[in-house]
């Protein structure tokens, strides 16, 4: 299962409709775009799970452990849930940051 764990950069000039979603913890995870464009993965199962989706191509970050597909190797990496790099997720400028909750149930 994937957990939206926060959303970065998702300002707008113009109101757009907001999508709204559950995470697996039960919070409200409101999407400002009906399109993720750019996402970072903290969970090598979360990138894992991207690419067998063909999302692959939206992710411009990942966490240190996200070695497969090999494609996932060419990505930013931006540390892991316990040492996560806020500098470098922000540099991304990603539309969403996308989690497992099994990686850190707090």
């Amino acid at each position: 299962m994937l957990g939206a764990c926060a959303l970065v950069s998702c300002s707008r000039t113009r109101p757009q409709a907001q999508r709204v979603l559950r995470d697996e913890m039960g919070h409200e995870v409101r999407l400002h775009s009906e399109k993720i464009r750019r996402a970072v993965s903290l969970a090598s199962s979360t990138t894992e799970i991207l690419f067998a989706l063909d999302a692959g191509q939206t992710l411009v970050g990942v966490d240190t452990y996200s070695n497969w597909p090999k494609a996932a190797e060419r990505l930013a990496r931006v540390g892991t849930q316990q040492e996560l790099s806020l500098e470098t997720v922000a540099a991304l400028h990603s539309d969403v940051v996308i989690t497992a909750i099994s990686a850190n149930r707090q």
